[in-house]
Parts: structure tokens; C-alpha cells; sequence
């Protein structure tokens, strides 16, 4: 076939057809009989069918694909004149330059776009990333949230209708796209990073467009193009362009990836991250999202979401997140440890901006209902709050790990310090709005404002805030013991806390940032404590009972030591008997008992020799898991020629410590605190071998006795009332660490508690006194606090006497009679309280005086009922101070007439009592003929009425006691500042001799009474 193309001819030659004028064979033959000089091109016949083999007839290669199109006439003449279609080696034989066929027109396959020159490879690239748009429908591209809210109408879904055709067809035009992508554009080390990324911004465009699919042949074929050829190509560019890939994946990433979508309209920067999120996550589902890659992106959408995303906007992203961060059915693959390491990261060996940024992330995904496993929160929690108190040591150990992975032979390269993320990307860039410009800048003032210590108390206050709301966004079981796993990984986390320099409390005149940051933090403090402890307090009485258990093993095992020793002194002093003198001085001085012996009377003549005596040994019955510091006197030996001029004695004590190994005193221990003095032993333990409550316990009553801020204060004491009288701390621990309690009794818990106590701090004072009640039940407790009220009321200072006043009167106001039911020793001391505010009515200082009127006057109905009822079961008990109660009761009722002291109530119950102590008696001597009655005649058989007779049995063998307190002891002898006494000086004069019993019967209270 030829062409004319000079119009002349064509006209001439076919009049009916406009030029140029097309022609077979034959025709032209003709033509060119009729005119010599006519110009003729030839011209190719169209290809029907693109051939995929080798059309060359004589072609030999294995290989016959397909690779090249020649169109010139010399080899087209052997395909009957139309373009021929040659493989590889065919191709490689006709178009050589030893033929002369090199300046063939040849089209051929592009093998990759990489290779091309710089103005083709543009081309090829914005000519993919239009094909990818296109499956994007025109309608979505200008769809608004104003067109959305408007109704619909029959107009426009008759549009809806038409563009249907036209939204599959761009979808399939787009696979094209796909297939230019994966036959083409294969990455490789020289590719352009630009070049990369705008296809990488095109294919996650064309992801989300394609996120939903109709069940129909086009949906699958698209579905089928993601998993069978994107996912492989997608995965080879992470591993090969992984920060390339990153980068796409970023809430603002490079210009060059801003392809499609939301790139492309004015919106806020609030939708940018909310749309951008969403091409994340159509990603996930085809494994592109590899461990590496969401460690690296997650942290930026994090910060992007808390500081752009707004709380409407949230709402809508709380779905996505919720997928991708639930631990069980999360579509990301990974576990649980995998999916939150990026957060642990943070918390090791980070400084203290870091973890704050960390924090803001957990606490935001907390807000959205997001859980993160409890565990191994605590666990991040814990790397934090240890980081923060030895920095030095943390980062001393984070080298020395590095080291053994170099000499165990990995290959991990030591990671930098990480530092904050910035939130926010280039401001300047044509895709953001002007809305949210200065939240970075105000975000940057006011982190740059704060302090090492603000920060670290800021951090803190986010962990505790986030624990408290993952506990309950994962429902975790409310008042639980304090013993449980969750509940021993908070109090192991408060400790560290509480630990830490930074909790310092100061003073300042106006309420500080620093102020602020410490009432918070304990305020929640005290929201978990209260969330974690059982709802109800323990009883006093149910405290007492535990404690007399307790206490009679320990009476028990004493008396067994005791008789051990009895027997080891016979067995010596029997075999001193029939064993030489030497042998003797040996036994003398090796047995505790035979040394206080005189040594005269034993061995006549040595008269020189003096043995040393050694004390009882300072021992603590009952502690299995504590060591006790012992002393042991060594034996001295020596001949009988020298047993004239001998002198034995005990130079020093030897203490043993761990294992049995001795220690010498001479030199000062290196962990003086590893010693904890007490009245009843010294007691060896480390802090930190404690359980966690105890811990917790220890650390808030030493900070509560030197601070002095109301409101944190109030908070800890809230703290401490959940944790000793709801947790029972103490008292579930007092078994095995008796040296923490007897130690916190003697120096800190009542003395805190009596010192927090005054009419200015109502409410820390409410709380104060049912801890102080709990104290003074506790082993310990009533000898404290017996001997904190004499030195108070007795004190010569007239204003330490007024301040004790206060504190009972404050005591009475919050005291109830069910603190003291069933609690003999609590009831004793309150009376002991009782007796000596009501004798400061007769102070010297008008004050004091004064103070202690107003006190009792101003005493509720409750509180008075309380105290009385101390004082009446201190009568029941013990029969000394019965003649010093009556008086209290006296001048008690004198002072407040309107009040109903004295009842017939009261004096029936008194003179019951009396009457069955004197039917002991008898019973005692063999004179009560009958069975025991009550005042009315009644034989006692009820319950009631036999806890009273063993009642009355108990308070007669108390006479006879030593170990007893009496209040005629205390508020006996006469101070200096007293007005009179609280009894008569006569019955005191009586009372200093040890009443007896004189054939079995009680004493007459006749010379005890007043005249």
C-alpha cells in the first residue's frame, strides 16, 4: 500500500476522495503509467492482532516471546507488509550493523522506567499516577461536608445512576496502572527518591480508594492485583527504600509524596491526619506493615493525633485505632509485646520529655477506651520511675548490655538517645490550612518553661492518671486484697515514686506549679489505693483478736526458752558438782544462770577471780524472717594453779549476722540502717526486702511527718487509712515483719497521728483519729500512747498541756463506741486520755483550764457516749482505778449537768458487776452454795450474762498482776500545775500500798471513796 500525497494527483487520479489519496498495488502501477514523475510512500498495513511469539518464519530461539515491533519495509515485506513482531535473537540477527539493517524504526518493550532518559521517565511517572487516579470517581474528587448534608433529589440520583459506568470503568482503567507499576518501575539502587515516592503516594491513594470492593468479577480482579503482585512489589520497596517507604507512611510526609485524596483539597489539618490514617490502615491488611515499619511511623501519628486531631474528629478515629491496637483480633499480626513496643522504648533510659510525650500518647489512647495490658504497663511504668532515680546506673547498664550482645557476636548497633517526636510537619507546605499554625509554638513555650523536677512530677502524674483509667477501661476487679498481682505491681510502682528526689516538699507563698503537681500526684494516689483496697475497715476487735493469737505463741515460746534454760543451768550446776574446780569456773562462766552465783561460795579459795555477769539476751520471740542481733557469752577456762590469780570476765558481746558468720562491733556498720532499734529487740532487715504495701506504708507516714501542706496531708492519710485499716498492711504482715511494726509504733505512727490531730484540719483530723485507734490496737500501741499522754498532759509548758487538750476534744468529736468494742487495751488508753482531759479542768493556767471546758462542752452526744464508755469498761476491768473513775465521773458530770453522765443504767451495770465478783469469790472459797445469778435473781445461762461473770473472773485475777496499767499509776502523784487531785489524797496514800485480797474476798472501796 502507497500513499500520494501531492493534491494534485489525488484529485486527478479520484475526485471523490479528499487527499492524500491511498492506493494498492495494481493502482499504482497504473498511476505511474499514466505520470512518471509522482511521488509515492509507502505505507504499512494496520496490525489486527498484536502477536505475543516471534513472527519470523525461520526463527531458531527457544525463546520466541515477543520483545520488539520493526517497521520498516525491508522486513515487513516478509509479513505481507504489515509491522513483524521479533523475539530477542531474532531481533538481535536482522537489525546488526553488519547488514546495514541498524536504522531499522524498531519499537521495543520498555524493560524499566529507571533506565529511560529523565524526560521519558517523568513522562512514565505522571502517566502511571493518572492512571491510579482514575479509580477515584469525579464526585468523590469535589464531594464536600456541605454537599453531603443537603437531601437528596431525583435529579441527583439520576446523576448517581450515569456515573456509574463511568466510576467501573475508571477502576478498570486504573488496573493498568498496577500492571506499569509491577512490569516497569521495580526499584533499584539508583532510583530517584522523588520518583519513588510520588508512585508510593499514588499506590496508597489508589489502596484507599479500592478499600471496599463490590463482590462482583471487577472487585476480585482488583482484590486479586493487591495480593498477587502489589503485596511482593510493595514489600521488595521496604526492604530495599525503606525510609522512602516511611516516609509515605508519615501523618506529613515529603511534597513529593502528597499524591491524591486530601492532598489535593484546602482542608484542616485535623482531616489531613484523619485521612492519612486511613491510608495506613487499608494498608495493614496485606502485610506491607512490617514489625520495623509501625515501630517507626506509629510514634508520629501518635504525636499527630494529640496535637492536631480534634475531639470530633477523634471520635471518628477511635474505630480504626481500636482495630489496630486490639491484643486479640488486631489485623497488624503481632502480639501484644510486638504492637506496644514502641511505647516500652520510650520508657528505657529516656529523659524526662520523652516519657512525657509517651505518657500524653497512652493517656490520649486511654480517652478513646484503648487498652493497653495492664502488666505491661506497669512494666514501662516501672523502666520510667527508674530512670529517673539513678539516671547514671540506668544508662551504666543499658552500655554493659550493649557490650555483651558485641561479645556474644550480634551485629545490633548501639541506638542513639532517643529524643521527643515532633508532632508537626512543614507548616509552609500548600497542603495545610492556616487554622491550627501557633499550637506547636505554644506547645514549645510551655515545655521549654518547666523544670527537671516539674517535668519528672508531671510524668508521674500522667502514669498514675493513665493506670487509674486502663483499670477501669479494662474493668479490673474493684477492692481486691492487697496482696493480689495487680494490686502488688501498683504498690511496687508507688514506692519507686515515692522514692525519688523530686517529691520535695517546700514552702512558698503562693501555690506553685510544683504545689499543684504533688497534690495531684497524691490525689491520685489516693484514687487507686481506694479503687485497689476492700471497700470495709477491719474492726479494732477483730485486730485484737489476731494480736492475742500472736501474743500467746510469744508468751509460749518464751516460757519455752526459759524452762531451756532452767534445764541447761541444772544439767551445769550438777555436773559442777563431780567435775574438777577447772571445770566448774568453765560451766560457771558459760551458763548465764550459774554466773550469778557468787563465785566465793563456790570455789572458797580463789579470792581474786570476779566473774563478769551477762544480760539477757536482747531477743525477739516469733520473727522467722528477720534477723536478730544476739550476744553470746564465750567461755573462759584455766588451770587450777592458775585459778588463784585468774580473772574471768565477759569482754564484749558477739553479734552475728547472715549466716551465722560473727560481726565485729568495733567497726561501724556499713548499712547503719539495716538495724532497727526497738524496746523489745534490735531488729536486722533491709527496707527492700519488705512486701510492697509495707513499703508504700513506710514511705508515706516518713513523708506525712515532715510536710505540712493541708491538702497533701489530707490525701495521705486517705492513702494510709485504705491501705492499714481497709488493706490490714500491718496486720497481715505483723506475723512475719514484726520488727517494721514495732519500730513505725514506737516512732512514727502515733506520734504523726497525735501530731496531725487539731480543730483547724477537720477533715485531715477525722481521718487521722480511726488511724490512730487502728495504731493504738496494734501490738505496742497502748504503751505508746500511755506514755504520749503523760508527757503531754504532764508537760510544764502550759501551751504543749493546751494543744494535748485540744487533741483529745478533737479525739472525742470523730470517736465512735464501735472503734473500742471488743478492744480492752484501746479502751484502756482512751480512758487513760479521757481521765487526764477531765482533769485539766483543775489546771493552774486559765487557759488550759478554760480550753478543757469549752472541749468537753463542745463534745457530741456520740463522742461523750464513747468516752464514758472507755471509762466504764476500764472500771469493769480493773478494780484499782475504780475509786479514780467515780471521781472522774464526779466532776465530769458536775462540769456538764446537762449532759446524762450518770444513769441508772450505769450504776445497775456497775453494781452487777460487783456483785458477780463477789460470787467469785465465794465460789473461790467454797461458800457459794447455789448457782451464780444476776441483781434480778436470774441464774446466768444466757451468753450476755456468762461474758460478764467471766468478765468479773478476769478483772480479780488482774489484781494480782504487775503487767496491768492503772490510771491511779499516771494521774496519782501531784504536778506542780494541778489546782487538786483527781482523787482524794487519802485514798492515794492507800493506793500506794499493793492491795491483797484477804481470804478470798475484795477489798472494801469504802476508805477509797471521798468523804
Amino acid at each position: 500500500m502507497v500513499v500520494c500525497m501531492d493534491h494534485v494527483t489525488s484529485l486527478g487520479a479520484c475526485p471523490e476522495t479528499a487527499p492524500p489519496l491511498y492506493m494498492c498495488l495494481k493502482c499504482k502501477e497504473v498511476l505511474e503509467k499514466n505520470q512518471s514523475n509522482v511521488e509515492l510512500q509507502d505505507v504499512l498495513k494496520p496490525m489486527t492482532n498484536i502477536a505475543t511469539s516471534c513472527e519470523n518464519k525461520n526463527c531458531r530461539s527457544t525463546e520466541k516471546n515477543a520483545i520488539a515491533t520493526c517497521f520498516s519495509l525491508e522486513c515487513c515485506v516478509y509479513n505481507n507488509n504489515k509491522p513483524v513482531r521479533y523475539c530477542s535473537q531474532c531481533n538481535t540477527i536482522r537489525h546488526s550493523s553488519r547488514r546495514g539493517t541498524a536504522d531499522h524504526k524498531v519499537h521495543m518493550a520498555i524493560t524499566s522506567v529507571w533506565d529511560q532518559p529523565p524526560q521519558i521517565t517523568s513522562f512514565l511517572i505522571e502517566c502511571i499516577v493518572s492512571l491510579l487516579s482514575e479509580a477515584q470517581p469525579i464526585a468523590d474528587k469535589v464531594k464536600t461536608k456541605e454537599s453531603e448534608r443537603l437531601n437528596r433529589n431525583p435529579l441527583l440520583e439520576e446523576m448517581d445512576q450515569g456515573c456509574t459506568s463511568s466510576v467501573e470503568d475508571g477502576r478498570v482503567l486504573s488496573r493498568y496502572g498496577v500492571w506499569l507499576v509491577v512490569g516497569l518501575c521495580t526499584p533499584n539502587l539508583d532510583t530517584p527518591v522523588p520518583l519513588l515516592g510520588r508512585i508510593l503516594g499514588a499506590l496508597c491513594h489508589w489502596f484507599t480508594v479500592t478499600q471496599y470492593m463490590p463482590d462482583d468479577q471487577h472487585g476480585v480482579t482488583i482484590e486479586r492485583l493487591k495480593s498477587e503482585h502489589l503485596q511482593g512489589w510493595l514489600q521488595e520497596v521496604c526492604k530495599t527504600h525503606f525510609d522512602v517507604f516511611v516516609d509515605c507512611l508519615l501523618p506529613h510526609p515529603p511534597e513529593y509524596c502528597r499524591v491524591g485524596g486530601h492532598w489535593e483539597t484546602l482542608s484542616p489539618r485535623s482531616e489531613h491526619v484523619v485521612e492519612g490514617f486511613r491510608r495506613l490502615f487499608c494498608l495493614v491488611p496485606y502485610e506491607v506493615v512490617t514489625i520495623s515499619v509501625w515501630e517507626t511511623v506509629m510514634p508520629h501519628w501518635l504525636e499527630a493525633i494529640h496535637r492536631e486531631v480534634t475531639e470530633d474528629h477523634l471520635q471518628a478515629m477511635k474505630i480504626p485505632l481500636s482495630k489496630l491496637l486490639d491484643n486479640d483480633m488486631s489485623p497488624l499480626g503481632f502480639d501484644s509485646e510486638q504492637m506496644f513496643r514502641f511505647l516500652a522504648v520510650r520508657f528505657e533510659n529516656t529523659s524526662a520529655k520523652v516519657q512525657e510525650q509517651n505518657l500524653e500518647w497512652l493517656q490520649m489512647l486511654s480517652l478513646t477506651n484503648i487498652s493497653v495490658p495492664i502488666y505491661m504497663l506497669m512494666s514501662m511504668f516501672e523502666n520510667g520511675v527508674w530512670s529517673f532515680l539513678d539516671p547514671e546506673k540506668s544508662k551504666a547498664q543499658r552500655k554493659t548490655s550493649a557490650a555483651s550482645d558485641k561479645d556474644d557476636g550480634s551485629q545490633t548497633e548501639e541506638q542513639p538517645e532517643l529524643e521527643p517526636v515532633s508532632g508537626s510537619g512543614n507548616e509552609s507546605s500548600p497542603g495545610f490550612s492556616d487554622e491550627e499554625k501557633d499550637g506547636k509554638a505554644k506547645d514549645r513555650a510551655e515545655t521549654s518553661g518547666q523544670s527537671d523536677p516539674e517535668l519528672v512530677l508531671t510524668c508521674y502524674v500522667l502514669m498514675l492518671d493513665i493506670a487509674y483509667k486502663q483499670m477501669e477501661v479494662q474493668n479490673v476487679t474493684k477492692h481486691q486484697p492487697i496482696t493480689s498481682g495487680i494490686s502488688t505491681t501498683m504498690w511496687q510502682l508507688l514506692n519507686k515514686m515515692l522514692r525519688t528526689p523530686y517529691l520535695i516538699s517546700h514552702e512558698c507563698k503562693a501555690e506553685c506549679t510544683m504545689c499543684f503537681l504533688i497534690n495531684t500526684f497524691f490525689q491520685l494516689c489516693t484514687e487507686i489505693v481506694t479503687y485497689l483496697c476492700p471497700k470495709l475497715p477491719v474492726v479494732n476487735s477483730r485486730v485484737a483478736d489476731i494480736f492475742k493469737s500472736m501474743d500467746a505463741g510469744a508468751d509460749k515460746s518464751k516460757s519455752d526458752t526459759q524452762s531451756t534454760a532452767a534445764e541447761t543451768s541444772k544439767t551445769s550446776a550438777a555436773s559442777a558438782k563431780t567435775a574438777s574446780p577447772t571445770a566448774a569456773t568453765a560451766a560457771a562462766a558459760s551458763s548465764p544462770a550459774a554466773s550469778k552465783v557468787d563465785s566465793s561460795s563456790a570455789l572458797p579459795l580463789v579470792m581474786t577471780a570476779t566473774v563478769a555477769t551477762v544480760g539477757d539476751m536482747d531477743l525477739v520471740a516469733n520473727m522467722p524472717h528477720e534477723q536478730v542481733v544476739e550476744a553470746i557469752a564465750t567461755a573462759t577456762t584455766c588451770t587450777e594453779d592458775e585459778s588463784a590469780s585468774a580473772t574471768a570476765e565477759v569482754a564484749k558481746a558477739s553479734v552475728v549476722g547472715a549466716d551465722d558468720q560473727p560481726i565485729d562491733t568495733t567497726q561501724p556498720l556499713e548499712e547503719e540502717e539495716d538495724v532497727w532499734v526497738t524496746s523489745q529487740g534490735n531488729f536486722k532487715f533491709k527496707l527492700e526486702d519488705l512486701p510492697a504495701q509495707l513499703q508504700v506504708v513506710y514511705a508515706l507516714l516518713e513523708r506525712l511527718s515532715r510536710i505540712c501542706d493541708g491538702d497533701e496531708v489530707y490525701h495521705i492519710c486517705l492513702c494510709l487509712k485504705y491501705l492499714v485499716l481497709h488493706g490490714e498492711a500491718f496486720t497481715q504482715t505483723a506475723h512475719q515483719h514484726r520488727g517494721i511494726l514495732l519500730w513505725c509504733q514506737e516512732n512514727i505512727t502515733i506520734h504523726t497521728m497525735w501530731a496531725l490531730i487539731s480543730g483547724e484540719w477537720s477533715h485531715v483530723s477525722e481521718v487521722c483519729v480511726s488511724l490512730l485507734m487502728h495504731f493504738v490496737a496494734l501490738p505496742d500501741g497502748p504503751d505508746v500512747f500511755w506514755k504520749l499522754c503523760e508527757n503531754q498532759f504532764n508537760h510544764t509548758d502550759w501551751k504543749v498541756r493546751f494543744q494535748a487538750v485540744e487533741k483529745v476534744v478533737v479525739l472525742g468529736r470523730f470517736l465512735h463506741t464501735s472503734a473500742m468494742r471488743g478492744c480492752r487495751k484501746l479502751a484502756g488508753a482512751l480512758a487513760h486520755a479521757f481521765c487526764y482531759l477531765v482533769a485539766s479542768l483543775d489546771d493552774l493556767n486559765v487557759a488550759v483550764a478554760q480550753r478543757a471546758t469549752l472541749g468537753l462542752t463542745s463534745l457530741p452526744d456520740s463522742g461523750l457516749k464513747a468516752l464514758c464508755s472507755c471509762l466504764e469498761q476500764q472500771f469493769d476491768w480493773v478494780i484499782l482505778d475504780r475509786p479514780m473513775i467515780i471521781q472522774t465521773f464526779h466532776q465530769l458530770s458536775s462540769c456538764l449537768p446537762d449532759r446524762r453522765i450518770l444513769t441508772w443504767e450505769f450504776f445497775y451495770n456497775r453494781f452487777e458487776g460487783l456483785y458477780l465478783e463477789s460470787q467469785v469469790t465465794l465460789e473461790n472459797r467454797g461458800d457459794l452454795y447455789q448457782k451464780p445469778r444476776d441483781l434480778r435473781n436470774v441464774i446466768i445461762n444466757s451468753e450476755n450474762l456468762h461474758r460478764k461473770y467471766s468478765r468479773a473472773q478476769e478483772a480479780l485475777n488482774l489484781v494480782q498482776s504487775s503487767s496491768a496499767k492503772t490510771l491511779c499509776s499516771s494521774l496519782g502523784p501531784k504536778c506542780p500545775y494541778k489546782r487538786t487531785m483527781s482523787a482524794p489524797a487519802n485514798m492515794l496514800n492507800k493506793l500506794e500500798k499493793p492491795v491483797k485480797c484477804v481470804d478470798g474476798l475484795i477489798p472494801s472501796l469504802r476508805g477509797h471513796m471521798m468523804p
